[in-house]
């Protein structure tokens, strides 16, 4: 068993990427260059399970197991390092991934009903395996969300 803080486990570098179902899913670069916003809902909810992407050049095509924070002593070998800080802070305050409160910096897209993440890729990898580790639904609440439609041009 893993690191338990209250009633929820937090230890989620040490999970077996063979048991997580949507380890090997990409989360493949969207250009967000034609999107056009006709909505933003300061203080939305995000279901994970529908991010079909992400808008920053830096995470191009990797998966969610290959996001997922691991050791701390392995952490060079990780694209997530600045990860650590948000591990630190679930440790503290798990809650925060489970309250309606609004955050900070972590906005996504919605275009058709599915989610591209604009901000806030850490906390995202983050909290999907957070939720799939406590058995518990994969919706972040408290996050912008920009309702788009692509630009004709």
């Amino acid at each position: 068993m893993g690191k338990i803080v209250g009633q929820y486990r937090t230890d989620i570098e040490n999970i077996n990427l063979s048991i997580v179902p949507f380890a090997n899913d990409i989360i493949p670069m969207v250009d967000n260059a034609r999107f056009e916003v006709f909505k933003t809902v300061e203080n939305g909810a995000v279901d994970l399970s529908k991010v079909i992407g992400g808008s920053r050049w830096t995470y191009i095509d990797m998966s969610w197991g290959q996001l997922k924070p691991v050791s701390q002593k392995s952490v060079k070998e990780n694209i997530l390092q600045r990860a650590h800080h948000n591990l630190r802070e679930l440790r503290q305050h798990p809650e925060y991934y489970l309250t309606a409160v609004k955050k900070r910096d972590w906005e996504f897209y919605e275009l058709n009903d599915a989610f591209i993440i604009e901000t806030g890729m850490h906390r995202t990898v983050i909290s999907r395996f957070f939720f799939f580790i406590n058995s518990l639904p994969p919706v972040v609440q408290g996050v912008a969300v920009k309702r788009v439609k692509i630009r004709c041009t």
